[in-house]
């Protein structure tokens, strides 16, 4: 069983081969536009949750705005926001 990484996956897209391993649901949110691929055929995602999948629409906005990002940018910045609002009701 091979699990793809997200450089592979993109490598593989530029270059037009398909992508038939498993996958892990960090490489949905980190290149959203994977599942307009037309050789996209994974036979799992692992780590899939409603969080990644809501992390996914998102990207899918942004990038439809033309402000994606990282995957860690979001994350910290997230984790920015929860901290600042703790120390506002502290």
């Amino acid at each position: 069983m091979t699990i793809l990484g997200t450089s592979v996956a993109v490598e593989r897209a530029k270059s037009r081969r398909p992508i038939n391993e498993d996958m892990t649901a960090v490489t949905l949110v980190e290149f959203p536009r994977i599942v307009y691929y037309k050789l996209f055929l994974v036979a799992e995602l692992y780590f899939l949750s409603e969080m990644t999948l809501l992390a996914h629409r998102l990207q899918l906005g942004l990038l439809r705005l033309e402000a994606a990002g990282s995957l860690a940018g979001r994350l910290n910045s997230y984790k920015q926001r929860r901290r600042i609002n703790y120390e506002r009701k502290n």
